[in-house]
């Protein structure tokens, strides 16, 4: 079912300028990472990674928006992915970000301390930030992945229903979930998954247990925000994501070390991440305001785009 639901401005943080219906953003698809132009307080265009795993927009170091009249005030500490020590910031009273033709006059967010994530570099593109809540919750959000284009929506009305498959998504502290139906070993599994786009692999469950797997060899994967992520690595044997079924998914189990499970996930139902490196041969819309999740497969499917990048990888779970 396709309802007509418009968002009042009020629901949002951001809104869209001139009353217009949707803002077209050309992004790029950087090591299976989104990121996007950010014009931070109206003065500096900054490269932003979407991640549905972040609440308040952060600022991945204070060099980056010096002179640009940023507060701070606060001090701030969280457990990010990684074996090192927690990470420090401050918290941002106000700011101002344009993303396309969406603004948020005052937004709050996070200005992080030296972390790992300071001098991150994707495919020799600089990042300065990320996003993601405060940008889901105030639109439907279309990830058109072959063609690179983010859109953001003021309402449904775009949605074809032949073209799209509408799938209920629940929302917990912000982060879309989906019930999904895992094969392994002759063996299915019902899981809760996480859409991630601040994930680029294919799948991450946080338990082996889950699906009755032993992980043996823990190997380097990249980067989180508290230091070198190791995890085990194994082919799952297929995944139902909403109405399509995906076979052979290499799918990573984090070593405890990497991945220490911070109180919020200790009362979550969620049992993993769906990454970039899955969703990138779809089209995907989430509406968080109707708690839908929305699938178009590609006719013309590149393969270009989905093999896989031989990069360190890096990993942003959920703030």
């Amino acid at each position: 079912h396709f309802s007509n639901h418009r968002r009042a401005a009020a629901n949002g943080i951001f809104n869209l300028a001139h009353g217009q219906s949707y803002s077209e953003i050309p992004f790029q698809l950087l090591n299976d990472i989104i990121v996007v132009p950010v014009l931070v307080n109206g003065k500096k265009q900054l490269n932003f990674i979407l991640d549905t795993g972040t609440h308040s927009p952060i600022i991945l170091n204070k060099k980056f928006v010096k002179g640009l009249n940023i507060q701070s005030s606060r001090d701030i500490h969280f457990q990010g992915a990684g074996n090192g020590k927690l990470v420090e910031g401050q918290v941002i009273s106000s700011m101002s970000l344009q993303i396309g033709d969406a603004y948020a006059h005052h937004i709050g967010g996070v200005l992080l301390k030296r972390n790992p994530l300071s001098s991150l570099y994707l495919e020799g593109v600089k990042i300065h930030g990320i996003i993601g809540t405060s940008l889901f919750r105030s639109f439907a959000v279309e990830i058109d992945y072959l063609t690179q284009m983010l859109r953001l929506h003021d309402s449904q009305d775009f949605l074809h229903e032949h073209a799209y498959s509408a799938h209920k998504m629940e929302l917990e502290f912000n982060r879309p979930l989906l019930h999904t139906r895992v094969d392994f070993n002759e063996s299915s599994y019902t899981l809760m998954l996480m859409i991630d786009t601040g994930f680029n692999n294919k799948m991450l469950i946080y338990d082996p247990k889950t699906v009755n797997y032993r992980p043996r060899v823990f190997k380097h994967i990249g980067k989180g925000y508290s230091g070198n992520v190791k995890a085990s690595e194994v082919a799952i044997n297929s995944l139902k994501l909403a109405n399509r079924q995906i076979f052979n998914i290499n799918t990573f189990f984090p070593s405890r070390h990497s991945y220490k499970r911070e109180t919020e996930r200790n009362h979550s139902n969620r049992d993993g991440i769906i990454g970039n490196a899955l969703l990138k041969q779809f089209c995907v819309v989430l509406d968080y305001a109707n708690e839908k999740f929305y699938l178009q497969e590609h006719l013309l499917f590149n393969p270009a785009i989905a093999r896989a990048s031989k990069k360190d990888k890096i990993i942003m779970p959920p703030q």
